[in-house]
């Protein structure tokens, strides 16, 4: 199972939200999220963003680049200026 599926299930079941009100709340069908949760498909960069939105996590969360589940706006910036040259 990649990252991605097995956070997004996670995060769903433990909020107490079900497929279908995920799915409408994201503007997919519930077989679309049934596929993204069991790893069968990917979902494409709209649904993804909607998705983090929707959860309230960063995209390196539910991507597994991090195991913060929070958005840390400073973490980013940090980040950043130590690629600026």
């Amino acid at each position: 199972m990649s990252t991605l599926n097995t956070r997004l299930k996670s995060l769903r079941k433990e909020r107490g939200i079900t497929q279908k009100e995920f799915a409408q709340n994201c503007g997919i069908c519930v077989r679309t999220l049934n596929y993204y949760e069991s790893g069968q498909r990917k979902p494409d960069s709209d649904v993804f963003i909607r998705f983090c939105k929707y959860l309230d996590v960063s995209a390196d969360y539910l991507l597994g680049l991090s195991d913060s589940i929070s958005k840390d706006c400073q973490q980013s910036l940090d980040c950043q200026q130590s690629l600026d040259c």
